[in-house]
This record gives structure tokens, C-alpha cells and sequence, in this order.
């Protein structure tokens, strides 16, 4: 095997090829706009910047450290900070300890009645996880879910992690969570714990000085120089032969020993099968601003679970050492940008952080969001998984969540394929 074939250009495909070049293997990457970045591209308005989204790396990944050894001159590294806010009906909830909904308390014997009565193992749609919880907490999980104009007994379960639902926690029903989390493991996949509880080291992260794209400018100059063919703008069409994938780019075929397929694999799919994929997604809008005054400014993110409020996430953090600020929405075409900073505003005051926004520099993005899955596209995935076994292409990690899961899942698959192959 001498030549590997990536198609796509973000994150994924970019560090698989970074490691493959260096045990010797022929690498091209394509990918069809005209830059490297995928999801984590920025957004510039302006001549001002923003992340999209909040994307930290996760420092304490294997795969981090190939990054790290290449690019540390550009990332920042710094505590992993975040914080909650949940508006529960006329209750108001809100932590620096934790990113995912949180209550007063959680009636546990309920709880407990649901894991014994239902199957962990059965998990398939979102409805089925929240069934594990209390009614109330359900019910309103489920809004949460439905106020994004989607079916939560449609989705696969894997889908709460784009909206941080994977698991709750409680501000008074800590001490007898942890025994029940010691007593029945799976149970940690449905509750949390505040971190601190459970380890003594504080979660370090990364975000690049300069932003993504000037990021992965450099990781274009690194593969480059490494030797690797990068194709920007491509125009892919694809051709089954039996259980053969064959790529051409502009009608010019590109031969390959083994394809990587990091980008939307709606096409390849339907392509092999004639199954076309839901490919679920949802709108977002996100508000972003500079900001010129700050009082206890740190990088961090703050999740916020409301039935009323339209904000699902507020991030603070820097590029090019300006304090930014990025506010990402429910769609709704009829929300007031400056309604929408007032409130943020005035959730950040709760924990103690304080902004003077620079309204010249305020813009808004509309992003499509692509990190939920349909019950129907997860079983169509792995149907396809199985019958191409054996083929030039690899596809097990596409039902991975996050870049940390998708990389590794993806490394596993290049062991089975590359023995000289190590993580």
C-alpha cells in the first residue's frame, strides 16, 4: 500500500495525513472549497475574526500530541473552562462546574426505577436515553430538542452530544449519584458529576493564537513541504466496481491504494447502494462582537438550556490577542441583535464576568449544523459499513461523535489496514 487518498480537508484528514507521510506513504488530500479547515474554517466579517462555534482541542488526546509537536507556536493552551445556565420553568439554575443541564434535584428513585426497568444496551433513539430520566427533566430535555424543529424519536441516541443532552446532573443529589455511578457503571453514561469530584488534574485545552484558517494555512505549508499533493476546489465523481471505490477529480481519475473519506458521505453512499441519506441538520445563527472593556475575562463557554431563551451557547476567548465574544442561536428570523448581546450579557454577570461590547465590530452568521444523525441514516451507515468490508475505503469512524472519537476510531482502522501503523 503506497498511496492514500483523503477526501476532505478538515481537521480529521489533516492529522491522519500528518502521521502517514511520516512512515513514507504517497498522501493527497482533496478537498472542494478553496480552503483547508472543514467545520472549523472561521468567520471573517469585516476584517474582524471568529471561531465558529466553540471548538476546543482536547490536549489530552494521543492524537493532540502529533499537533502539538508540529504547531504549538501557534496554539494557546489553557484551563478547560465552562459553565452552565438553565432557565426550568420559573427556576434558574447556573455553574461554572458543569457543561451539561443541571437541576436542583433529580428524583433518583425514579431514576433508579427507569435503569432497572429499561435497557441500557436498547438505546437507539434520543427519546429512548431521556426515557432514563425523571418525567419532568424528560419533558423538558424533549423541548429543548423540539424547539430546534426536530423530532427527538427520529434522531440516533449519539445526537445529544451536539447539544451537550448526553447526560444531567444535579446541584444536590451529588454525594448519592457518585454511589449509584460506583454501583452501576452505565449509569455515568446518563449522569454527571462535577469534574473535580472524580479528578484531581484540571482539563486542559487549545484553541489557535491566530484562528483556524491562518491554523491551517501553516498545516497546508507542513503537508506541502512533507511531500503531500493537497487539491483545493476539487469536483469529485465517484464509480463503483464491485466493492472497488474509483475517485476522478474533474474527470481525471486518481488512482489510490486506500481512500479516507472525512467530508459528507451522502454521495458515496448513494453511490454504492442508491440509498439516499436524511443528512438531519439544523439552523444556528451566531452573533459575534470584540469586545473593548472586560471585567474577569477568562476563555471559556457557557451552555445554556432554555424553553424560552433563543441563546444555546455563549463563548469568550482571543485571536490575535483581541477578547472576542460569539453567541450561537435558536434559528428565528425575527430576533433583535441587540436584545440578543443584552441577554448574554446579562447570563455572564451571573458568573462574574463582565463585557463593554465594541458595536462596531457585530456581526451574524447563519451555519448549518451537521452534527446529529437520523436513526434511519445511522442504520443505513452501518449496513453500508458492513457490506463494503474489505474495500478501498475506510467509513467505520463516520458514526463516531467529535473530532477525538472520529480520529481515533479512525487510527484503529488504518492498524487493520497498515501493520506498521501506530497511534
Amino acid at each position: 500500500m503506497k498511496k492514500i487518498v483523503f477526501v476532505g480537508g478538515g481537521i480529521v484528514s489533516c492529522v491522519s495525513a500528518l502521521e502517514l507521510l511520516k512512515r513514507g506513504y504517497h498522501i493527497e488530500i482533496y478537498e472542494k472549497h478553496n480552503r483547508l479547515g472543514g467545520i472549523l474554517r472561521d468567520y471573517s466579517t469585516n476584517d474582524h475574526f471568529f471561531f465558529r462555534g466553540c471548538k476546543y482541542l482536547n490536549i489530552k488526546n494521543s492524537w493532540f500530541n502529533i499537533f502539538y509537536k508540529n504547531f504549538s507556536k501557534n496554539l494557546q493552551v489553557f484551563d478547560h473552562n465552562y459553565g452552565v445556565y438553565v432557565e426550568n420553568n420559573k427556576d434558574i439554575f447556573f455553574s461554572d462546574k458543569y457543561a451539561v443541564p443541571i437541576f436542583k434535584n433529580i428524583n433518583l428513585k425514579e431514576f433508579t426505577q427507569n435503569f432497572k426497568k429499561l435497557n441500557v444496551y436498547k438505546i437507539q433513539t434520543i427519546s429512548d436515553r431521556f426515557n432514563f430520566y425523571p418525567k419532568k427533566i424528560k419533558i423538558f430535555l424533549k423541548n429543548i430538542i423540539l424547539r430546534h424543529k426536530l423530532n427527538p424519536d427520529k434522531l440516533n441516541q449519539i445526537s445529544t452530544n451536539g447539544f451537550q443532552l448526553s447526560r444531567i446532573a444535579s446541584v444536590n443529589n451529588c454525594e448519592k449519584i457518585y454511589k449509584l455511578k460506583k454501583k452501576f457503571s452505565l449509569i455515568d453514561n446518563l449522569l454527571a458529576l462535577n469534574r473535580s469530584i472524580l479528578f484531581k488534574r484540571k482539563l486542559k485545552a487549545a484553541l489557535p493564537k491566530n484562528g483556524y484558517d491562518e491554523l491551517f494555512n501553516d498545516i497546508k505549508s507542513k503537508l506541502l513541504n512533507a511531500g503531500a499533493q493537497v487539491k483545493l476546489n476539487s469536483k469529485l465523481t465517484l464509480d463503483w466496481k464491485k466493492k472497488r471505490l474509483n475517485l476522478f477529480n474533474d474527470g481525471v481519475e486518481i488512482k489510490n491504494d486506500l481512500i479516507i473519506w472525512t467530508g459528507d458521505p451522502t454521495a458515496v453512499v448513494k453511490s454504492f447502494n442508491g440509498e439516499d441519506l436524511e443528512s438531519n441538520n439544523y439552523k444556528v445563527i451566531q452573533f459575534n462582537s470584540n469586545i473593548k472593556v472586560s471585567k474577569n475575562f477568562r476563555t471559556t463557554y457557557v451552555q445554556v438550556f432554555s424553553e424560552q431563551s433563543n441563546i444555546i451557547r455563549i463563548s469568550l476567548y482571543k485571536i490575535k490577542n483581541i477578547k472576542k465574544i460569539s453567541i450561537e442561536t435558536i434559528f428565528d428570523s425575527q430576533m433583535d441583535i441587540q436584545e440578543i448581546y443584552n441577554e448574554a450579557l446579562k447570563i455572564l454577570e451571573r458568573f462574574n464576568i463582565f463585557l463593554v461590547l465594541d458595536n462596531a465590530s457585530f456581526s451574524k452568521n447563519l451555519d448549518l449544523r451537521f452534527n446529529i444523525i437520523s436513526q434511519k441514516d445511522f442504520e443505513i451507515l452501518k449496513k453500508f459499513n458492513y457490506e463494503i468490508r474489505g474495500c478501498n475505503l475506510l467509513s467505520k469512524f463516520w458514526l463516531q461523535y467529535g473530532i477525538d472519537k472520529k480520529i481515533h476510531s479512525l487510527f484503529a482502522e488504518l492498524k487493520k489496514k497498515i501493520c506498521n501503523f501506530k497511534s
